[in-house]
């Protein structure tokens, strides 16, 4: 047998005179490409079992197998036969008593395959429509060999089955849930009663972010067992169901390719009311390429446009491409995109992201439904992706302007009736009220505003609490109607909802209502179980479980970004607006609570990127309340590796920086005064590029540093003063650095000695005295790792030091001693930044080792560099740095990729 692991060049020399079977299927028989007749049964049944040996075999054992004798007289028959074949002389070997058939065949190929787990080559030799091994085949008078071959189609087709399964652990990985479904319906073709693979599917769709047909799985599957078994799915099946329904089984965020109307998320059993808006779409559609479908939260935008691409495949109109959004960033989505295409390695590789994406699309997708978008941006960018023949139906909370909008409003009072009555009906089937005979279901969805959520919540109550309608009004009616709607919105009865959430809340769990109560005092309607659980002192999985009945109840949605493990929850806005109202927490424990959660995830940028609205709403509390708070707050999020350092101040993160200056001051807290005063000198002159409004911060934070005798702050500040008044072009920079330096060394100070060494060094450099800035320089990168290796500072300490020294070294580097050398220092440093994860420090690397390649003139190597300056620059609100790049690639010719444009604020 042939080993797969021998090089491909020596194998073809190997495999050359041998004979090439087909034997999964049909067999079939091939000489040098040439398919050969096939001999008689039993002479074919020869020349396969020789060829799945490894090694020789008797002729008596042969005989025996064969034809049941140890007569060797039909065996001589049979090589005669197979000495006609072309080629035997090659491939058939007599030795005596000894036969062998030297053979390459697909059962072969198979196995090896498998053993070095390249699955999807294996499945790919193997016919789904007849995949046994010798299918059709058989012998008469040889039972031994019939025996063989029945335990070779069994091993085989267990090697198969076990294939599949592994493939399909390697996609779902993968999160290709669209290829893996195609190979579990190859699994449940074979046996419809194997329940693990039913249960495999379930999980499938439901990951895939298709629910309702992971449901719909199950009860196919129920049916089943019932039918053919009488039994119930097994308790594994029925905890998958659970997880499923409460939401503890996280689906991907999947853009999904609709082919068939049942592979559409969301849609409705039945669409009430809402016909007009249909024909409002499809008539808009005709005339504009891109539609916003607007409405207040819960107004049915989506059970819409789940209806309107339903009538749409229906139709023969083309396929539909589908993508909830949230408030995604486009290079999320467009991930997305690419991944429903197998392309996501073809997007990464790609530098014009929009156009990739425009070429996926082109022609395969004619309607593109975003759902519930909340990110203007991205939107934008999602429109510039589309290709001339596909239309757009965007919904949001949220008006976006040059799109033609379709506003969803109330229902019509007749529709309201109805709906009410379908939920109702829904959730307690038979056992319903008749509510067309209830008089008061008018003046029921007339307290309701005719809104579709508060409708449908009005339903599931009256049919779980067993109400009449007007008893349902009594109840709610007494509730205090304090919810303050949003103006183009108050005439809908947002009162009435707040009251009807009351009675809806009422069904809790006491832990979920006492987590939506915690909810109602946070800043805003998103939040994590962890802030959740220390605000109101309970453990992170109890806050879980609350959260997940509250999902169940409709009431929150369980959210988290591709590829992220941060999970948070955010409430529809109604009932955030209900919980606000009626929360009894103080706000000065969720102020304290959103403190301790800082300094826990201090350095964890992505859990504060979710989190960032709570954390100004308490940075904002503490500035009403409590001076001592708010400065501790503000030094936490800028003071060290921290939040702004890494992800670049917002206009209203500088105004409440310069607030805690004043704060701090005020209460004599001169050492908070003088790190937020030198971190306000770093934003003027690092974001900003104002060096004089820098030069004031730092001024001030160098005589807090001396009234304080902090030798390390004052060695620091003046070499930062020197640096900024020789960028000035003022004699008295040598001064400043020369006394950072003497301070240093008489302090033995290493730390700020590596910073003011960085400085004389830049400096030499700019006036090129090359020798004596590489002498400074190179000193101050072997102290910037001695204080890391020696541990003699905080580690994100040593790598900041360390940084500047390695991209400060690097240039002069490259004019003095190599281009290899200074572009390895450069590199050294761009690791140093993506380490820490500062944007800012890679927006400077990048711009570094682009102007690198500038100067070699390797343009695409320089342009590639430019653009990934370009986007950290403004994801971190860098102006000075995004400005000054752009006028250098306009003056020399080189793109502005508008994808990194992009400017966060945060």
């Amino acid at each position: 047998m042939l080993d797969g692991t021998i090089p491909k060049d020596e194998r073809a020399k190997l495999t050359k005179n041998f004979i090439k079977l087909k034997l999964l299927g049909r067999p079939r028989i091939y000489w040098h490409d040439q398919e050969l007749v096939l001999p008689r049964n039993k002479t074919l049944a020869l020349l396969v079992y020789l060829s799945m040996q490894p090694l020789s075999c008797l002729r008596k054992d042969i005989a025996e197998l064969l034809w049941g004798t140890t007569s060797s007289a039909s065996l001589r028959v049979a090589l005669s036969e197979l000495r006609t074949l072309a080629g035997s002389k090659y491939w058939l070997e007599c030795k005596g008593q000894e036969l062998r058939v030297y053979a390459e065949s697909d059962v072969m190929q198979f196995e090896t395959a498998v053993r070095q787990g390249r699955l999807k080559d294996a499945l790919q030799l193997v016919d789904d429509k007849q995949n046994a091994f010798m299918a059709n085949f058989e012998v008469k008078k040889a039972d031994e060999f019939v025996i063989w071959l029945e335990h070779e189609r069994m091993r085989l087709n267990e090697l198969y089955l076990t294939a599949i399964q592994a493939y399909i652990a390697e996609l779902e990985k993968a999160e290709d849930y669209e290829e893996a479904l195609k190979y579990s319906q190859l699994l449940l073709q074979k046996d419809k009663l194997n329940e693990n693979v039913w249960r495999m599917m379930i999980r499938l769709e439901h990951k895939r972010g298709n629910t309702e047909e992971a449901l719909e799985k199950f009860e196919q599957l129920r049916e089943i067992l019932k039918t053919e078994l009488k039994v119930e799915p097994l308790a594994e099946t029925l905890e998958l169901l659970a997880e499923i329904e409460q939401g503890s089984l996280s689906s991907a965020k999947t853009a999904i390719i609709i082919k068939q109307a049942e592979q559409i998320p969301a849609k409705p059993e039945q669409l009430i009311g809402r016909a007009d808006l249909l024909e409002a779409i499809d008539n808009s559609l005709k005339e504009n390429k891109c539609l916003l479908l607007h409405g207040f939260g819960g107004s049915g935008k989506t059970a819409i446009v789940a209806s309107y691409a339903n009538n749409f495949l229906k139709s023969n109109s083309g396929n539909v491409l589908w993508l909830q959004a949230g408030d995604d960033s486009p290079e999320s989505l467009f991930d997305a995109i690419a991944k429903a295409f197998d392309a996501d390695r073809r997007l990464s590789q790609d530098d014009d992201k929009t156009n990739t994406i425009k070429k996926l699309l082109n022609k395969k997708i004619q309607l593109f439904i975003l759902d519930d978008v909340w990110n203007s941006y991205t939107l934008s960018k999602i429109i510039e992706a589309l290709p001339n023949d596909t239309a757009l139906i965007a919904t949001s909370r949220q008006r976006y302007p040059r799109l033609k909008r379709i506003n969803v409003g109330r229902l019509e009072r007749k529709d309201s009736v109805e709906l009410v009555s379908h939920y109702a009906k829904l959730v307690a089937a038979k056992n319903a009220l008749d509510l067309t005979k209830d008089k008061n279901l008018d003046n029921l969805c007339e307290l309701l505003g005719d809104h579709a959520f508060a409708l449908r919540i009005a339903g599931i109550t009256l049919a779980i609490r067993n109400l009449s309608c007007k008893e349902l009004l009594e109840q709610i009616s007494e509730n205090p109607h304090n919810m303050k709607a949003p103006s183009e919105f108050a005439e809908q009865g947002r009162e009435s909802v707040s009251s009807l959430l009351a009675v809806s809340t009422q069904k809790l769990s006491d832990q979920a209502y006492e987590a939506l109560m915690a909810f109602g005092a946070m800043y805003s309607s998103s939040c994590s179980p962890e802030l959740l659980a220390i605000s109101i002192r309970r453990k992170e999985e109890e806050i879980e479980d609350a959260l997940i009945d509250l999902q169940k109840a409709g009431l929150a949605d369980r959210q988290s970004e591709a590829g992220s493990d941060v999970i948070s929850y955010r409430l529809h806005d109604l009932v955030f607006s209900f919980a606000q109202a009626n929360s009894n927490l103080r706000e000065l424990t969720v102020m304290n609570a959103c403190k301790s959660f800082l300094k826990i995830h201090k350095q964890d940028f992505d859990i504060l990127d979710a989190e960032i609205n709570n954390m100004l709403g308490a940075v904002r509390s503490a500035q009403k309340y409590n001076d001592t708070a708010f400065v501790e707050f503000m030094r936490l999020l800028v003071d060290g590796n921290a939040y702004y350092q890494a992800r670049g101040h917002s206009p209203k993160s500088m105004e409440l920086l310069k607030e805690a200056i004043i704060r701090a001051k005020k209460i004599n807290d001169l050492e908070s005064a003088h790190f937020l005063l030198s971190k306000l000198g770093n934003s003027y002159r690092e974001l900003f590029g104002d060096l004089d409004k820098a030069l004031v911060a730092y001024q001030e934070a160098l005589a807090l540093a001396q009234k304080m005798n902090d030798y390390h702050r004052e060695a620091i500040l003046l070499t930062v003063i020197g640096g900024v008044r020789f960028h000035q072009k003022q004699d008295d920079a040598d001064e400043y650095l020369e006394k950072a330096y003497q301070l240093a060394k008489k302090h033995a100070d290493n730390l700020a000695l590596s910073q003011a060494l960085s400085h004389k060094g830049h400096v030499a450099n700019s006036r090129k005295d090359y020798e004596t800035s590489y002498k400074y320089l190179s000193e101050a990168v072997d102290v910037a790792k001695n204080l890391i290796i020696e541990e003699q500072v905080s580690k994100q300490e040593g790598q900041k030091k360390l940084f500047y020294a390695l991209l400060n070294v690097g240039d002069v580097e490259q004019k003095i001693v190599s281009f290899e050398q200074a572009l390895n220092s450069r590199k050294q440093a761009l690791q140093i930044a993506k380490s820490a994860d500062n944007r800012l420090w890679m927006a400077i690397t990048y711009l570094e080792i682009g102007e690198m390649y500038h100067n070699v003139n390797k343009r695409d190597l320089a342009q590639e560099n430019y653009d990934k300056a370009l986007k950290y620059y403004s994801e971190n609100n860098s102006i000075a740095g995004k400005e000054k790049l752009i006028r250098f690639l306009k003056d020399n010719n080189y793109s502005i990729n508008k994808q990194s444009l992009a400017a966060s604020s945060n």
